[in-house]
């Protein structure tokens, strides 16, 4: 073990040498996991922490020279070290792997990393599905912490098997981060039982028992029950937020067309089992988990992509760059933060701006330079720019059953507020206080078979209700449950983010703007005339340097 561990140290060491996405998003996770394992601290919430701060120590650092003959070799032998490693369970493949949400295997997919992606895929579930010590530190490190604002008094059910729930509860760690490590055990055992047989299904072999539903449910109403830091617009917001007022919490966007999306239906699939999100208990508290949420939000999230609407057409650009520009922070979006979507999508729309064809190469040639101007890169896969590039000749197919989420999040944006975006968060959240609870969080989302009964389920239960409309809901529960589900992403609206990290990323650039050019820079960046920088660090926010006068 410790000749593999000195490996993974020396291809720490290694940094820029490798020239691509490989140093921060190949090796830089692994190195904060040899570092969390190695720490002394290894099976506490403290390992996660170091992990965690190690790994985004390497990421930052954009070019170090190798010392050592092992960082030497590192070079050449990553790959072999890949399958020869035997270190269970997670060493083998994180070898490869970069800052990894679940399903995602690279996080810097660069020039070398784009061509591993397909690679690596089959490797990152097999890590997920053997579950363990090993998938739980990914967990871990995937969802972050957060900080706990629960009152262990009114938690009076403590089940067996949620062990890192329950010490998690006891000792004021991250609950968020302890469920992973229980569902994760439950996930794998469950898929041990439908490979001998013993269970029909994976929904069925994950059900959690009621005094476990219990405890879900206690520990929700304990976050509910307390106050959300409310968030209202700042006076001095670079764009005109007026036309905002337009919108209210039914109906959509005026002039924007409303409607539900095509879904993909199969002819022949068993769903009851998500009838179960519409018990009253769990009904309630994803109630409740929206009315919180709003709080976070003022209700606009969604509603604040008009203003850069606005903005673009007094900037003279022709009325497409507003759609391609949220077709490209959609696909951005599948494994990133809102502010590195942000990121990706500029650049995307640089491209495109300036007709260079959406390829491979030239969007790696592209990163390239983006990467030398900046001295960082992009949290880049092929799956944010290949869609993109289909979408440019073709739009959103009806019903495409691989972009349904995407497509949802790319109407909610236009203004269509029907569709409901079905992603991780939304998984774990609506699914919190059922027995299907770890099976929704294991998968992330919904698959192509659920995600039309999912979204019919929440529009009538849910949105009707509460007389709002699916993405002013979706948008609401996303932020109302996040103390439980591992969100980091901050209060606020899309747009006053989308101004801090525009007007930061020119302070950062070298820019000295006045208000009046921030305010222009905000709509060159969106239409890809303007660079944004990337904001790694979800835990913190962004800087905000907007001129006020």
């Amino acid at each position: 073990m410790a000749g593999l561990l000195d490996y993974l140290e020396g291809i720490g060491e290694t940094g820029a040498t490798l020239g691509t996405g490989l140093l921060s998003g190949v090796v830089g996770a692994p190195y904060g996991l040899y570092k969390g394992i190695t720490s002394g601290q290894y099976g506490n919430p403290q390992a996660v922490r170091i992990a965690e701060e190690e790994a985004k120590k390497f990421m930052e650092r954009n070019t170090y020279v190798p010392r050592g003959r092992v960082a030497q070799e590192a070079l050449q032998k990553a790959a072999q070290l890949m399958e020869a490693s035997k270190l269970p369970p997670i060493i083998p493949e994180a070898v490869a792997l970069g800052s990894i949400p679940r399903q995602a295997y690279m996080a810097q997919a660069e020039r070398r990393g784009m061509d591993l992606e397909r690679a690596m895929a089959p490797r990152v579930e097999r890590i997920l599905e053997r579950g363990g010590a090993g998938a739980g530190l990914l967990s871990d490190l995937a969802q972050g912490t957060t900080s706990q604002i629960i009152d262990p008094s009114k938690i009076k059910t403590f089940p067996k098997r949620m062990t890192a729930t329950n010490k998690a509860i006891k000792t004021g760690g991250d609950i968020a981060n302890a469920t992973a490590r229980d569902y994760t055990k439950i996930i794998e055992a469950g898929k041990e039982s439908v490979r001998k047989g013993e269970a029909d299904s994976l929904q069925e072999a994950t059900k959690l028992i009621p005094s476990e539903v219990q405890q879900r449910y206690e520990l929700a109403n304990s976050v509910l029950d307390q106050p959300i830091q409310q968030w209202t617009p700042p006076s001095y917001s670079l764009l005109d937020r007026s036309v905002m007022s337009q919108t209210g919490n039914i109906g959509g966007v005026p002039g924007v067309t409303q409607a539900d999306i095509n879904r993909y239906v199969p002819a022949k699939a068993d769903v009851s089992y998500i009838n179960s999100l519409a018990n009253p208990k769990n009904l309630d508290i994803i109630k409740r988990s929206v009315e919180r949420g709003l709080g976070a939000t003022g209700g606009g999230f969604y509603k604040s992509y008009q203003p850069m609407r606005a903005a673009l057409d007094e900037a003279n650009y022709s009325p497409d760059v507003f759609n391609k520009g949220l077709a490209a922070t959609s696909f951005a979006s599948a494994q990133n933060s809102v502010a590195l979507e942000n990121a990706i999508g500029s650049l995307i729309m640089r491209m495109e701006q300036a007709g260079i064809p959406i390829t491979k190469e030239n969007v790696l040639k592209a990163h390239d330079e983006f990467k030398a101007l900046t001295g960082g890169g992009l949290s880049m896969m092929e799956g944010h720019y290949a869609p993109f590039a289909k979408f440019l000749e073709q739009g959103f197919p009806s019903g495409e059953k691989q972009a349904q989420k995407i497509s949802s999040f790319y109407q909610n944006k236009t203004g269509n507020f029907r569709p409901y975006v079905f992603d991780t968060h939304e998984a774990a959240g609506t699914s919190y206080a059922t027995p299907y609870g770890p099976y929704f969080w294991g998968q992330g989302g919904a698959r192509d078979t659920e995600y039309g009964a999912l979204e019919s389920l929440l529009q009538q239960k849910i949105a009707a209700p509460l007389n709002l409309d699916p993405a002013i809901a979706q948008e609401g529960r996303w932020f109302g449950l996040g103390e439980l589900t591992g969100l980091k992403t901050g209060g606020g609206d899309w747009l006053d983010n989308y101004e801090k990290q525009a007007a930061w990323s020119a302070q950062e650039l070298g820019k000295e703007l006045t208000r009046k050019e921030q305010q222009r820079y905000v709509a060159d960046v969106f239409a890809g005339k303007e660079r944004m920088l990337p904001w790694w660090k979800k835990d913190q926010p962004i800087p905000d340097v907007r001129k006020k006068k």
